[in-house]
């Protein structure tokens, strides 16, 4: 079970897999507990404890089968007082048990009458004598503090889980809350499911802090470099271990899902992926003129690549929260209505028509009627920042008629203090070179900024949003000191000889190692994952072991999440994915078939004398 699955209940996928984990305290404490509440519930009934039973019940600092106290619990001068009053509450307990259940008066009688005992309040051993007769009522959880620590936790993954209030409530609506959700195995694991939860959050968040610290040298080292290669064998995780990066150079957290609203937001502006591959050039990742069809009519425009509009986001000045929604509103009140325009100056007549690009046409009312295209990228230019080129009496007519009718939100930007990264996915599958053209020099941490810019290939004929900067003018390209760049690349790809030493030497490289990037499963292959990771250092080793291969040929743990496909079966995993990797590892080499078993053997942990 997956716990991001939208269709299953978080808390019941935890609870399935503590279950099919055979967690201790499940497998273990819970008999225990079964056994001395069935026994505390029997004394109760029949208003008869024995002395002993009653010391392991209010006394005893562990051992009594429901929770373990140290200093919260009572003094032994307030037991034996305790004990000789007994008689007193005796029937509250004998109605709460028979009624399996308890208000709040009977609460406060319980808790008024051990107060009257003792010299300060003991809230956490008067709820785990509480506790000791209400299974599937309340919890073994018998701290307000670790209550609420679990329902803090709760929230984050279900918004619908109800606020604290305070140790009895929030112990009624845990049972409550989890049996609507969750159908268990026994009734009563649901009192001691808390303290799983609790032992679970906790070991999730040590799983993170280990994370988080290993993220800060990969932050300090893309900081320090500005660009970064991650480099590895295949299926080490090198693609997600990338956008993890980018997560915690942003907000300094490490997983998509802890984002708010606001911060994913924040990220898709500011994150950009893209894959390199051999058809991949100059015209995808910087400018080139690309082919339109206009009224018929193919006719060639530059654009910008994806790499100059992200860089180009990089030092925007102001933002535009709605200028897309108003610019469709727009395009639709001018295909619904017949308006008449005019140039500013000369008082020309024109109209506007709309091609199928959803770009404005402008047609003179003249013999001619020459038809001039004003893209929404020229007309955005004009509204937002007053800049314009080419057909200036059109443009500037139709932008003061978007002014005048459209309302735009504009703010001031904190795009240059926040950075921006964009990753390239396997680097080296690209034809370097033919891609970056003369940006080898820009993308240089030393030449960052306008100290680094640089005039395009296509420098003559850029105008409006092709401009990078208003201010340098027309062909001016440079990378924002804001631009981070992460790459990946599998170490054994043929490829990897086509990096040349001149884009080597501008990147930092971090080699990612299989076990690196083991966390990747948690949450994933929960149930498989310590037999995953034996299985997968094992068969590294001996694919360290075979002449011509090495630590660039391991099998990373990305494989292995394709368990979840299998219901955890490894023999699966091995046929369908892993086999025919390392036969391609082996082509050419000797003894193929021997070797592989040999591989084999190694994976299914098989001690060969």
């Amino acid at each position: 079970m997956n716990i991001n699955d939208p269709l299953i209940h978080p808390l019941k996928i935890i609870y399935r897999e503590a279950i099919e984990q055979n967690h201790w305290v499940f497998a273990e404490w819970f008999p225990n507990y079964e056994q001395d509440v069935l026994n505390y519930r029997k004394q109760a009934s029949a208003k008869s404890w024995t002395d002993n039973e009653l010391q392991r019940l209010i006394k005893n600092t562990s051992g009594n089968g429901i929770s373990d106290l140290q200093q919260k619990n009572f003094e032994w001068d307030e037991y034996e007082q305790i004990k000789d009053n007994w008689f007193k509450i005796q029937d509250t307990f004998q109605v709460i048990v028979n009624n399996n259940t308890i208000t709040i008066n009977e609460y406060k009688t319980i808790f008024d009458f051990f107060r009257s005992f003792t010299n300060q309040n003991r809230y956490a051993a008067t709820n785990r004598v509480v506790a000791a007769h209400l299974p599937n009522v309340v919890t073994t959880t018998v701290t307000q503090i670790n209550i609420r620590y679990i329902i803090t936790c709760i929230q984050k993954m279900c918004p619908d889980y109800p606020s604290s209030i305070n140790w009895l409530t929030d112990n009624l609506n845990f049972i409550q809350y989890c049996n609507q959700h969750i159908t268990f195995d026994h009734p009563w694991h649901s009192s001691v499911f808390a303290w799983y939860l609790k032992i679970y959050f906790e070991k999730k968040e040590e799983e993170k802090k280990e994370k988080t610290k290993a993220m800060v040298s990969y932050v300090n080292l893309l900081k320090a470099n500005k660009n970064l290669v991650l480099t590895g064998a295949p299926g080490t995780g090198k693609t997600y271990l990338a956008k993890q990066l980018a997560i915690s150079l942003l907000f300094n957290k490490i997983e998509e899902s802890d984002l708010t609203d606001d911060e994913k937001k924040i990220f898709e502006k500011h994150f950009s992926f893209v894959q390199f591959h051999p058809s991949y050039d100059y015209t995808d990742f910087v400018e080139g003129l690309r082919a339109e069809n206009l009224n018929g009519q193919v006719i060639f425009n530059l654009h910008n690549g994806v790499f100059k509009d992200f860089c180009k986001k990089a030092i925007a000045k102001t933002v535009v929260n709605n200028f897309d929604e108003e610019y469709d509103n727009f395009i639709n009140d001018i295909l619904e209505n017949d308006f008449a325009f005019e140039t500013p100056k000369h008082k020309k007549k024109f109209k506007v028509e709309i091609n199928s690009n959803n770009t404005c046409v402008a047609i003179p009312s003249t013999n001619k009627g020459t038809r001039l295209s004003i893209t929404k990228e020229i007309l955005r230019e004009y509204v937002l920042n007053d800049n314009i080129k080419d057909w200036k009496p059109y443009v500037t007519s139709l932008g003061n008629y978007f002014r005048e009718n459209y309302t735009i939100e504009v703010k001031d930007s904190d795009n240059q203090s926040l950075p921006f990264i964009f990753v390239i996915d396997e680097i080296n599958r690209g034809e370097i070179s033919k891609i970056f053209g003369e940006l080898f020099f820009s993308i240089d941490p030393g030449y960052r900024g306008e100290a680094g810019k640089v005039k395009t290939q296509y420098t003559n004929i850029q105008s409006n949003d092709t401009i990078f900067d208003y201010n340098l003018g027309q062909g001016w390209f440079y990378v924002p000191k804001n631009v981070y760049i992460i790459c990946t690349m599998n170490d054994i790809d043929r490829s990897v000889e086509s990096m040349d030493f001149a884009m080597r030497r501008r990147f930092a490289w971090k080699e990612i190692k299989s076990i690196d990037q083991i966390q990747m499963w948690n949450g994933q292959i929960d149930l498989w994952k310590d037999d995953a990771k034996k299985r997968m250092v094992s068969l590294n080793s001996k694919i360290e072991e075979i002449q011509g291969l090495g630590p660039s040929y391991h099998i990373g743990p990305s494989y292995f999440l394709a368990l979840k496909n299998y219901n955890g079966n490894f023999e699966e995993l091995w046929i369908n994915h892993l086999e025919g990797i390392l036969q391609e590892y082996l082509r050419g080499l000797p003894n193929i078939s021997e070797t592989l078993v040999e591989l084999n053997n190694a994976y299914n942990l098989i001690a060969v004398l």
